[in-house]
C-alpha cells in the first residue's frame, strides 16, 4: 500500500511540473509574439486548398497556443532526448507558421529552453526550413536580422540564428538556386556568409550539377571579396566521397583564374586532393599556368608518376619548371617507367629528340638492368654503335656482372673489337677486369697506357678479387708504385675478408714479412672480427707473436668504435711493449673522454704496469 501512494505522490508531482512549465513556457511565447509582430509585415493570404479529410489545410496546422502545449508536454515526457527531438520537429513541421505567433513560439523554445546540444541550433533549422516554405517575406525578414541576436566583432551571427538560415537557404534552394544564394551573399555577417554560399554551393551541386557549375563558372571573382572564388573554397572542401563532381568543377575552372590565388593556397589545395583523390590533384595541376612553381607541383608529380608515370612524364615534358629544377624530375618519372613497363619507356624514347635521349639512355637501361641486365646491356651497346656515348652500356654490364659474371665479360669481349675510341676500349676493358681478371689482365695491359696503369690496377683489383681471387692478387705485383701497391694490398684485405676471412688469412700470412703484409693483415681482421669477433680472435692462434700484434691492431680498430672495453682489454694482449702503449693510448684518448670513470676504474687492475698506468691516466680528463 505505502509503494502505490509513493508511485501515486510521485504522478502529481511530475504533472505540477509539467503544469508549471507549461504556464512559464506559455508567459515567454506570448512576450515573444509581441516582439515578432513587430519585426515582420502581416503574413500573405493563402490559399487554401482541401486536404484529405475534406478542410482546408490552414485548418489542419497547429496553432501556436498548440505549438506550445505540445512542445512543453515532450519536453518533460519520460523519453530519451533522440525520440524527444523528433516528435519537436514534427510538432514544426504541423505548425501553422503563416501565422507569427507560432514562429515566435517555436524560436523561444529553441532557445529559451535547457536543450542537450545541437538540439536548439536543430530545431531552429528546423524551423528556418518549414517557416521559408510557409512565409518567406516574413521569414526572411525575421531570420536575417543581425541585430537580434548577440554577435563577435565581425557581425557573425549567433551559432543558432546560423542553423535557423541554414535551414532556409537550403529549401530555399531547392527551388530557386540563383535567388537562395543572392539572398546569402546579402547577409552583414562576413564569415557566416561565407560559411552559408559553400554550404549552398555544395548542395546545388549535388541536386543540380549542371545547373550549379554554370553558375559556377559565370560568378565574377570579386562579387565578394569577403569570399574567396567559391570554386576553391568548394575544390578544397567538397564531399569526399564524390571525386566525379569535384572533377567537373575543376575542369570548370579557367587556367587564367589560378593567377588570383597565392601559390601557398593551390598547394594546400593540392595537397589535400593528392592525399584523398589523385585524379582531382592531376586535373587540377592539368590547368595550372605555364611556368607555375614546381615547389607547388612536384608533391602531385610525384604521386601521379607512380599511379600513371607514362602521363605525367609527357605533361612534366610540355611544362618545364622555370628553375630547371624539372630536369631530376623527368629522370625520376622515366626510370618510374621503365620499371612499370619497358615496353613503354622504350616507345618515349624511341619518340623522343636525340638531346632527349641522351639524357634518357643511362637511366632507362640502369632500371630495365635491375630486370634483365643482359637484355639492357644488348638494347644499351646497339645504342652505343648509333652514337650515343657508352655510360648506359657500362652500367648496363656492371648491372649483369653483379648476377651473372661469366655472361657479362662474353658479352664485353664480345663488343671490345667493335670499340675505336681509346677512352671507350678503357671503360670496357676495365669492366671486364671485375667480371673476369684472368682474362681481361691481359688485355688491360693492351689499352691502358703504363703511365697511369698502377691507378688503374689500384682501384680494379679490389673489386677484381670477388670474381678471381687468385688472379687478383698475383696481380698486384704489377703495381710498381709502392705506396699504391701497399694501398691495394689493403682493399684487397677488406674486400677478400668481408667474404672469405680464412682464404683472406691464408693470403696475408703467405705475403713477405714487411709492410705489405702488416697492411694486409690488419685489414683482414679489422673487417673479421666486426662480422665475427669470436672465431676471429680464435685464429689469433695460427699466427707468430708479430703476426698476432698486427692481427690484434686490426682487430683494436674496429673494436674501438663498438666496445672501447674490449679494446683495452686486447691492448694488453699486444706483445710488443711500444705497439702495445700506442694502442693503449689511443683506446685511451676516446675512452677518457667518452666514459671517464669506468676508463678510471679499469686502470686499478693489479697487473698492470705503474708506468703504463701513469701513462693513461694522463689520457682521462
Amino acid at each position: 500500500m505505502n509503494r502505490f501512494v509513493g508511485w501515486v505522490a510521485g504522478l502529481l508531482v511530475l504533472a505540477l511540473l509539467g503544469t508549471v512549465a507549461r504556464s512559464r513556457f506559455r508567459e515567454t511565447a506570448v512576450s515573444r509574439t509581441e516582439e515578432i509582430r513587430r519585426e515582420t509585415h502581416p503574413a500573405p493570404a493563402i490559399t487554401k486548398s482541401p486536404g484529405k479529410d475534406g478542410l482546408p489545410k490552414a485548418e489542419q496546422r497547429l496553432s501556436a497556443d498548440e505549438v506550445a502545449r505540445e512542445l512543453a508536454a515532450i519536453l518533460v515526457a519520460n523519453e530519451g532526448w533522440y525520440w524527444r527531438y523528433g516528435q519537436m520537429v514534427q510538432v514544426i513541421e504541423r505548425a501553422d507558421l503563416t501565422q507569427p505567433d507560432c514562429a515566435a513560439v517555436i524560436w523561444s523554445f529553441a532557445i529559451g529552453q535547457p536543450l542537450p546540444d545541437g538540439a536548439g541550433a536543430g530545431l531552429l533549422e528546423a524551423l528556418g526550413r518549414c517557416w521559408i516554405v510557409a512565409d518567406r517575406v516574413s521569414a526572411w525578414a525575421f531570420l536575417a536580422d543581425s541585430k537580434r541576436l548577440s554577435s563577435d566583432p565581425s557581425g557573425n551571427f549567433d551559432h543558432r540564428q546560423y542553423a535557423a538560415l541554414r535551414g532556409a537557404l537550403s529549401k530555399w534552394m531547392e527551388s530557386d538556386g540563383e535567388e537562395a544564394l543572392r539572398q546569402a551573399r546579402s547577409l552583414t555577417g562576413s564569415r557566416t556568409r561565407s560559411d552559408l554560399v559553400v554550404d549552398l554551393y555544395l548542395k546545388w551541386l549535388q541536386s543540380e550539377p549542371e545547373t550549379a557549375l554554370r553558375s559556377i563558372r559565370q560568378a565574377p571573382i570579386d562579387e565578394d571579396p569577403e569570399i574567396e572564388d567559391p570554386r576553391f573554397f568548394l575544390l578544397n572542401i567538397i564531399d569526399q566521397k564524390n571525386p566525379d563532381l569535384a572533377l567537373r568543377l575543376a575542369r570548370s575552372i579557367p587556367t587564367a583564374t589560378w593567377a588570383q590565388l597565392s601559390e601557398e593556397k593551390i598547394s594546400e589545395i593540392l595537397g589535400f586532393w593528392k592525399s584523398e583523390h589523385l585524379e582531382v590533384a592531376v586535373a587540377l595541376l592539368q590547368q595550372l599556368p605555364e611556368n607555375f612553381s614546381p615547389l607547388v607541383t612536384f608533391r602531385v608529380l610525384d604521386a601521379w608518376g607512380e599511379q600513371d608515370p607514362n602521363a605525367a612524364l609527357e605533361w612534366v615534358l610540355a611544362h618545364p619548371a622555370p628553375d630547371g629544377s624539372g630536369e631530376s624530375r623527368v629522370d625520376s618519372l622515366m626510370g618510374e617507367l621503365t620499371r612499370q613497363d619497358v615496353a613503354a619507356a622504350i616507345a618515349r624514347w624511341d619518340a623522343a629528340s636525340a638531346e632527349q635521349q641522351g639524357k634518357w639512355l643511362p637511366t632507362l637501361t640502369r632500371e630495365w638492368a635491375i630486370q634483365d641486365p643482359a637484355a639492357a646491356s644488348r638494347w644499351a651497346g646497339q645504342q652505343w654503335q648509333r652514337g650515343h656515348g657508352i655510360v648506359a652500356l657500362v652500367g648496363g654490364a656492371e648491372s649483369w656482372i653483379r648476377t651473372d659474371a661469366a655472361g657479362a665479360a662474353a658479352f664485353l669481349k664480345e663488343m671490345l673489337p667493335m670499340v675505336r675510341q681509346p677512352s671507350d676500349r678503357q671503360e670496357l676493358v676495365q669492366l671486364w677486369v671485375t667480371a673476369e681478371p684472368s682474362a681481361a689482365l691481359g688485355a688491360l695491359n693492351e689499352v691502358v697506357p703504363a703511365q697511369g696503369r698502377d691507378s688503374v690496377l689500384s682501384r680494379l683489383l679490389p673489386i677484381a678479387v670477388a670474381a678471381d681471387p687468385a688472379s687478383a692478387v698475383a696481380a698486384v705485383s704489377g703495381i710498381r708504385d709502392p705506396v699504391l701497391r701497399a694501398k691495394t694490398i689493403s682493399n684487397i684485405g677488406l674486400q677478400w675478408s668481408s667474404r672469405d676471412p680464412e682464404n683472406a688469412l691464408n693470403w696475408a700470412v703467405s705475403l713477405p714479412p714487411g709492410s705489405e703484409q702488416t697492411a694486409a693483415i690488419r685489414s683482414v681482421y679489422q673487417v673479421w672480427s666486426g662480422n665475427q669477433f669470436n672465431s676471429a680472435k680464435a685464429s689469433l692462434e695460427r699466427l707468430n707473436s708479430v703476426q698476432r700484434d698486427q692481427a690484434l691492431v686490426g682487430i683494436i680498430h674496429d673494436r674501438m668504435n663498438t666496445s672501447v672495453d674490449q679494446a683495452a682489454d686486447l691492448g694488453l694482449m699486444v706483445s710488443d711493449s711500444q705497439t702495445r702503449s700506442k694502442l693503449l693510448d689511443s683506446v685511451f684518448q676516446r675512452w677518457g673522454r667518452s666514459h671517464p670513470a669506468q676508463a678510471k676504474s679499469w686502470l686499478e687492475q693489479p697487473n698492470l704496469l705503474e708506468s703504463l698506468r701513469d701513462q693513461l691516466k694522463s689520457r682521462i680528463p
